[in-house]
């Protein structure tokens, strides 16, 4: 089946993204003159008011050489500019903030027509990334924002646009930006799996524990073994034979090859019901957007993709029977 995702998404931007950015751009330049009016308003008012306080003491001013005229244009001037700032910056800020919750809703409607938007935060003030045994080797907060939620064939699906700041003092490492994924089955998992690049050292005592937490902890703990075909490495139980080498179709594989030859690299967890997933980059093309001046569409393009690829990864391990425990 031929891939026709740019092109759908060039059509995607002309008839959703485009029309949101101009109306936007006319909303700005209203708010503009909508902030010059109101400094103009102040500016006379005031240089009328000084004027007619000031009147009283002219001629003991003229006597003392004092020119009034300073303090008639400059004080109503100084109060006029703080009026227009914080009257532009109140416009702009609501401004943007309709156009990024405008962007995101229509970017979750083509990703998936069952994902809608909701907030990123839950009870207690914790959001979900942060609270994934996927990252709990990495020693660094992970914060989540933007939260969409649906469905991906069985599966309740949410996903987040998150961020794992540089560590202080670390040299060595990166920030790190992308999308995170949690997909919840009606039934769990045979054994638990997870999936990381290349390189990353994770930590297994971090990693069982975080399964321990969840009520998921491995039969004899886990094990690293190398998969040569989608994935780097997999640390899974010894005594798990289903997650091996290539345990995905070659379509879903070749998605996340392309990715990660763009920079977007993959971390998974299986565990319990739970499928945690996150494309992972070391520059910022993941972040959504927060301005519509300069929108960079190749954000908004590589977030929908990797979105794209996840939700059909949570199909496909979905329609699996081997993967799952008897009920």
């Amino acid at each position: 089946m031929p891939d026709t995702f740019n092109a759908d998404f060039t059509q995607f931007v002309q008839e959703r993204i485009r029309p949101a950015i101009d109306a936007i751009a006319v909303r700005k330049r209203s708010g503009l003159f909508f902030s010059l009016a109101i400094a103009a308003v102040v500016f006379v008012v005031l240089a009328i008011a000084v004027h007619f306080i000031l009147l009283p003491y002219r001629e003991l001013l003229g006597a003392r050489s004092i020119n009034p005229w300073p303090v008639m244009l400059l004080t109503p001037a100084a109060l006029a500019m703080l009026s227009f700032s914080v009257a532009y910056i109140l416009s702009l800020r609501k401004t943007v903030a309709e156009f990024r919750e405008t962007i995101i809703r229509r970017m979750a409607a083509f990703i998936d027509p069952s994902l809608t938007r909701q907030r990123a935060k839950r009870e207690g003030g914790q959001a979900e990334p942060d609270a994934s045994p996927l990252f709990s080797g990495m020693g660094r907060p992970v914060s989540g924002t933007d939260r969409f939620l649906g469905h991906s064939g069985e599966a309740s699906v949410e996903f987040h646009d998150i961020h794992i700041p540089q560590e202080k003092d670390a040299d060595n490492q990166e920030s790190l930006t992308g999308i995170f994924m949690k997909a919840v089955y009606p039934r769990a998992f045979r054994d638990p799996l997870f999936v990381l690049p290349q390189g990353v050292e994770a930590s297994r005592s971090g990693l069982e524990e975080g399964l321990r937490e969840k009520g998921a902890s491995p039969r004899g703990g886990l094990v690293r073994v190398e998969d040569t075909r989608t994935f780097r490495q997999i640390l899974k139980p010894a005594d798990a034979p289903k997650w091996g080498d290539g345990f995905l179709s070659a379509e879903i594989g070749a998605k996340l090859e392309e990715l990660r030859r763009q920079g977007s690299e993959l971390y998974l967890g299986c565990f319990g019901r739970d499928l945690h997933l996150a494309f992972l980059s070391r520059d910022k093309r993941m972040e959504l957007p927060g301005a519509f001046e300069g929108f960079d569409f190749g954000n908004c393009r590589e977030f929908c993709r990797e979105a794209m690829v996840a939700m059909a990864l949570t199909r496909e391990l979905g329609g699996r029977t081997d993967l799952w425990q008897a009920e």
